[in-house]
């Protein structure tokens, strides 16, 4: 029984935390939108900070596919 009191109270925090931080995405989403005048969706804000929690311990540049260098190199 003390188990499940335990879960349960966890499981309400972490909802709680979740919200707060949906929020705060929604609230950063408002402001950049008004601020720089395109639209940058809690989305959108969401998958680049995924992006950089993934890439930023990396020690060189992101750069370009190859590919996608040739096709540059091929328009000048």
């Amino acid at each position: 029984m003390q188990f499940r009191k335990r879960k349960e109270k966890a499981l309400q925090f972490f909802l709680t935390r979740a919200k707060y931080g949906a929020k705060i995405l929604d609230s950063l989403s408002s402001y950049l939108t008004g601020e720089y005048g395109r639209e940058l969706s809690s989305t959108n804000l969401s998958g680049m900070r995924k992006f950089y929690l993934v890439y930023r311990d990396r020690d060189g540049k992101i750069i370009q596919s190859p590919i996608g260098q040739l096709r540059l190199l091929q328009e000048i």
